[in-house]
């Protein structure tokens, strides 16, 4: 498969699911899609990663986050109302990514300035077709906010 051309969409993806996290990197890598994902286990090492401290001072900013909610230490809603409270950050686009459909969690978010609630499709052949429309909506279709905002 051939890439879909365009910049290279840079993706931080908060995920303790390690298995998770692994499935994705490997398609991604097979699928040849513009995107690049950089991980991390939660919310802390999340906000670490996005304020470049130790030991992600080399690591550019993300385009956006690819979050899920139930992590151990910070989950993605605590982390979510972290960003959207540091100007810094508060720009940045946060899509969710979790396994959860329940109501509530889904108002929560977008209450909360998500940008996108997508449910963790089961197996792998949604899965690609996730990341496929995810690499077209968000890579060549949506507009995205600098990097250099204040």
């Amino acid at each position: 498969m051939t890439d879909l051309g365009g910049p290279i969409l840079n993706i931080l993806l908060v995920e303790d699911d390690e298995g998770d996290a692994f499935i994705m990197e490997d398609l991604l890598e097979d699928l040849h899609l513009n995107l690049r994902l950089h991980h991390v286990v939660d919310g802390y090492q999340a906000l670490a990663y996005l304020k470049q401290q130790p030991p992600y001072e080399q690591e550019s900013l993300p385009d956006l986050i690819l979050l899920d909610l139930n992590m151990p230490r910070m989950g993605g809603k605590e982390l979510l109302d972290n960003l959207r409270q540091d100007p810094q950050l508060a720009y940045m686009p946060v899509l969710i990514l979790t396994t959860s459909s329940a109501e509530i969690d889904v108002e929560d978010v977008y209450r909360k300035g998500g940008n996108c609630y997508l449910v963790k499709p089961a197996g792998i052949e949604p899965m690609i077709k996730l990341l496929r429309s995810m690499s077209e909506f968000w890579g060549r279709v949506a507009e995205l906010p600098s990097k250099h905002l204040p």
